[in-house]
Formats: C-alpha cells, sequence, structure tokens
C-alpha cells in the first residue's frame, strides 16, 4: 500500500482477514502470485487474485481482483450434505438389512427342519408358505443390501475363470418349470464364437441373466422367452452380450423412462398385481455398468421387450473355472464320514448358532459353540 492510498485492506476486512492479506501482499511484492478464498460472515464468499506489477515511477506494486463466488460456495455445500446423507442413508439400509437378514435366517433356518419331519399334509403346505414368503422377503432384503453397498462404493467385481456354456444353460434352466407352468417356452441360443471359458464375476453375472430372466417370465403370458448369447468387438475392447427376449406386453417409452430408476416400476398397476421393489433392474444396470458394460431395452406396446446385457469379457486362460450358476442342481454333496469330528461353531448370534446346530447334528459331529472369536 502506497502512502498515497486512501483505502487499505484495514478499511474494507476485518482486522485479522486484513492482517492475511496483509502478509500475503508482502509475498506478492516480492515476485509471486497469490489466489486466496475466504468467507464473510459465514455468508458472503470471496476470491482474491494478487499479481506484482512495475508502478509507473518504477517501484513494485501489487494488483488484485475480488469476485464474489458465495453462490459457487452454496452449491459446494449443498453437494456435500446432498452426499453426506446419501452415505448415512446407505450405511442405515445396510445396517437394517444386516439386522432383518439375521432373524430372518433363522425363521428359515427353522422351517427348513421342520420341513424334513413326518408333517401332516396340512402342516407342509403351512410350512411351504413359510419357506416361499420367507425367501421372497430375503430377496427383497438383498436386493437393498446390494444397492446401499453399490452407493457406498463397498461393491466389487471379482473375475474369474467360468464356464460360460454350462453356466448359461443352467441358469436359463432354473425358470423352465415356472415358464412351462405358464405355457410359456424358454430356449437359450449360444453363438459359434462365444468361448467356452471367459473370464466373469460368477455371482454378479447370473444375478443380472435371473433379474432379467426373471422379468421376463413374470411379464408374458403367452408365447415365450429366448436367451441370446453372443460376442461383440475384439481384442481388450470386446464385449459379451445376453439378449433376453420375451413376447409379453412392451412398454412405452414414458414407461421405459423409468424402468431402471430405483424403487420404480414400468407402471403402479405393477407393484399390485406382480409384487416386487422396482429395484432388480436399477441394480442389474448398475452390477453391468460395474462390469464394464451396461442394460438397455427396445420394446413397444404389445410387441414385447429385448433386454441387452453387455459386459467386458476376456478368454480365460488355464484350466480352473467356476460355473455361472453355482454347483448342479441334484448334484450329490460330496461328504466324508463326519460321526465323531469336532467342530468349533462361532457365531454372535444364538439364533445362527442355533441353526447351524440343528443342521450339523443328525451327522453326529461333536459341537462346541463359541459366541466370538476369542
Amino acid at each position: 500500500i502506497t502512502p498515497e492510498a486512501r483505502i487499505s485492506d484495514f478499511s474494507v476486512y476485518p482486522p485479522e482477514i486484513a492482517a492475511k492479506f496483509a502478509a500475503i501482499e508482502r509475498k506478492v511484492l516480492q515476485g509471486e502470485e497469490a489466489v486466496r478464498e475466504d468467507r464473510l460472515d459465514g455468508k458472503l464468499a470471496t476470491r482474491a487474485r494478487l499479481m506484482p506489477i512495475t508502478l509507473p515511477d518504477g517501484s513494485p506494486g501489487v494488483v488484485g481482483s475480488i469476485i464474489d463466488i458465495t453462490a459457487i460456495k452454496e452449491a459446494e455445500d449443498r453437494a456435500e450434505a446432498m452426499q453426506a446423507e446419501s452415505a448415512s442413508k446407505s450405511q442405515f439400509l445396510a445396517n437394517m438389512s444386516h439386522e432383518i437378514r439375521t432373524p430372518l435366517n433363522g425363521v428359515l433356518g427353522m422351517a427348513q427342519a421342520l420341513e424334513q419331519d413326518n408333517l401332516s399334509p396340512e402342516q407342509r403346505q403351512k410350512v411351504d408358505v413359510m419357506l416361499d414368503s420367507g425367501r421372497t422377503l430375503m430377496a427383497v432384503v438383498n436386493d437393498i443390501l446390494d444397492l446401499s453397498k453399490i452407493d457406498a462404493h463397498k461393491l466389487e467385481i471379482a473375475p474369474v475363470n467360468v464356464d460360460v456354456h454350462t453356466g448359461f444353460r443352467r441358469t436359463v434352466d432354473l425358470f423352465r418349470s415356472r415358464a412351462e407352468e405358464k405355457g410359456l417356452t424358454i430356449s437359450l441360443l449360444l453363438d459359434i464364437d462365444v468361448p467356452q471359458r471367459l473370464q466373469l464375476d460368477p455371482v454378479r453375472t447370473r444375478q443380472c441373466l435371473a433379474n432379467l430372466i426373471s422379468n421376463a417370465v413374470k411379464f408374458t403370458d403367452k408365447g415365450g422367452i429366448t436367451v441370446t448369447v453372443r460376442m461383440k468387438g475384439a481384442g481388450a475392447g470386446r464385449m459379451m452380450e445376453v439378449a433376453v427376449a420375451d413376447t409379453g406386453m412392451g412398454m412405452t417409452e414414458e414407461q421405459v423412462s423409468r424402468l431402471f430408476s430405483e424403487f420404480m416400476q414400468a407402471d403402479v398397476s405393477t407393484t399390485r398385481k406382480y409384487g416386487g421393489t422396482g429395484l432388480g433392474l436399477a441394480i442389474t444396470r448398475r452390477l453391468a455398468r460395474l462390469m464394464g458394460g451396461d442394460v438397455n431395452v427396445e420394446t413397444s406396446p404389445g410387441k414385447g421387450a429385448t433386454f441387452r446385457l453387455t459386459m467386458t469379457a476376456v478368454e480365460a486362460a488355464g484350466e480352473k473355472t467356476e460355473d455361472v450358476r453355482g454347483p448342479a442342481a441334484g448334484a450329490p454333496p460330496q461328504r466324508t464320514v463326519l460321526t465323531g469330528r469336532k467342530v468349533l461353531l462361532t457365531d454372535d448370534n444364538a439364533i445362527n448358532r442355533k441353526v447351524a446346530v440343528m443342521f450339523m447334528k443328525p451327522h453326529g459331529l461333536l459341537i462346541t459353540e463359541a459366541a466370538n472369536g476369542q
């Protein structure tokens, strides 16, 4: 500040801020450039930029500009608050899902144990309803937990060598009886260029495929469902495309616009007639994008729908493979003689331990329980 100046930082700002500016200006006078952001009275936000100049008399000086960035800072604050709220919501959903799953596992475990007893037809019917209802609720809880994990960036994709041909056949077969009950056909077409083995996340691939086939069967009353698998692209950009086509009711453009939104379904009547959370397709799209692909739909009213799931697919090396669907249905478990073997069962939930004991005792195991790892 030159002696002739009538206004200084101390004339404009509170003393503590003016002193900081003065210290910055001294550095600028030595040839540095400085940018500083400040908040005044907790409301007004400013950004000051100071640069060294040479005055007409040859002496060093400072030229500065101050702009009002209050609107920018308010927008940043709102974004941070929304992000914190979203993280809090995701954590709450994860906690609630865990708290629901623990007792629900107990209900399902006990119902499965009852199923093995010598029940009357009426009692068996009641147990079947318990199991069906419990599994439906578990599917909803798992959807919410997956969504909260994705939102919290805690869901990881784990590619392994996968037997694609066998796995896809088994996944489709899971829905064959349900389709046949409705008088529908269901078929799988594997293009000749689809390798036997690819590197995929078998759990998430199966989840995406099952969601699409389940929806196709649910919303189709006549005709059938066709699952077509083919390869697209080449080299590092090679993708696998799975098309699930149905002959169902189809959708309008307006219905498609909200189809992949969370907790939304194509039509309000859908929830009343078919149930569900409206999370399946939203999660499928999120998972597909985590796997380097996407999910899109081609449809029109009365002409069915074709959902196209894509994901990165690298041809697998080596021999070890896992199944897209998991263990073969009906495959006999590999058991050794367990009678008299000792088992240490550790779980902090007494109900979980009780269910585990119930399933292990018939094998003659000697079980020691512990409520924690110590």
